[in-house]
């Protein structure tokens, strides 16, 4: 690889952003009252793996913090418990 590829390589190069947390549905770093928004609007009940209208497919994955493909109580209960608070 020669210089001119080396820079048009690091084009590509994602920034470094917040650190990944889950239950962080906004990406500022933190799970607060904005990300429980849409918490809720993605809250489907057991064995439910389709999100409901008010939720994207994306947000819907972020709020299934036991990975087990539904967004129900089991999840409620690991987004209180990373819950912060911090605005």
């Amino acid at each position: 690889m020669d210089l001119a590829d080396y820079h048009c390589f690091q084009q590509f190069v994602p920034a470094a952003g917040p650190p990944i947390v889950p239950g962080d549905q906004d990406g500022d770093g933190d799970v607060d009252l904005d990300d429980f928004v849409v918490f809720v609007a993605c809250l489907a009940g057991p064995e439910v793996n389709t999100p409901p209208l008010t939720c994207t497919e994306e947000q819907f994955d972020r709020a299934d913090l036991d990975n087990d493909n539904d967004v129900d109580l089991g999840d409620y209960g690991g987004f209180q418990q990373r819950f912060t608070g911090a605005l």
